[in-house]
């Protein structure tokens, strides 16, 4: 009897220590629970292909008609560049860094009459700070410092759970996606978030944002025009 009490006691104390509480809160572990769609720590790197078409189409009679396409390719680089942990609070601050730049800009007006035009070497460089806290990730403006980002004023970034669990707000990326994307579901190891049939982000397990498009159509009797903007995650 005394045996299978101190048994008994022992299990208590091994599920005590290995309560959620007793589990090592850091970048590195939240990057294999929580952050799993999304493994933010200080090294994280992901590069994106960035693509931006407008077309134009004109008609004057049933058999004429005018396209004009103007085409901008380019590359987005996003890295943590640093974390700070604030333990009493349950709280991670990430610090991170993009750099966008354009590698083609060109238009024609028909397809055979494609007209370059120089780019100039020139790189966007944008610094975000970025709180988690209670299982989601705000975006925070106007801290007393990076270290004191929970003084801050802040936005949300992407609700609990990360990786379909609510609403999402992409700053990170070089377009307006103000209007946020809403859960849909998860296939697989990808969780897919849309704004509407045309606008759309996915996250992939262990990599992070797969993807952010924005497409818009219109038209009349005498037009159509197509306007996409799109970033691709490179593997």
């Amino acid at each position: 009897m005394r045996i299978a009490a101190c048994g008994v006691l022992l299990m208590i104390i091994l599920s005590i220590a290995c309560s959620e509480d007793s589990l090592p809160f850091g970048p590195e572990s939240l990057a294999e629970s929580e952050l799993v769609y999304f493994p933010l720590q200080k090294g994280y790197k992901a590069q994106y292909s960035y693509y931006y078409k407008y077309l134009q189409v004109s008609y004057w009679e049933d058999s004429y008609g005018l396209a004009r396409c103007f085409r901008k390719d380019g590359m987005l680089n996003l890295e943590v560049i640093d974390t700070h942990v604030k333990e009493s609070e349950k709280e991670i601050f990430y610090k991170i860094r993009t750099a966008f730049s354009l590698q083609a800009d060109y238009y024609f007006i028909n397809p055979e009459d494609t007209i370059w035009q120089s780019v100039p070497d020139s790189i966007t460089i944008k610094e975000y700070d970025l709180m988690l806290k209670n299982g989601s990730l705000w975006y925070v403006e106007n801290a007393p410092s990076f270290e004191q980002l929970d003084a801050g004023d802040t936005t949300l970034m992407m609700a609990s759970p990360i990786g379909c669990g609510g609403k999402m707000y992409l700053r990170l990326f070089p377009f307006s996606t103000e209007d946020g994307f809403y859960s849909t579901g998860v296939y697989g190891d990808t969780c897919k978030y849309g704004s509407n049939s045309e606008t759309y982000a996915a996250m992939l397990k262990n990599k992070g944002i797969l993807n952010v498009v924005f497409r818009q159509t219109s038209g009349g009797i005498h037009f159509d025009e197509e306007h996409v903007v799109r970033c691709d995650l490179i593997e």
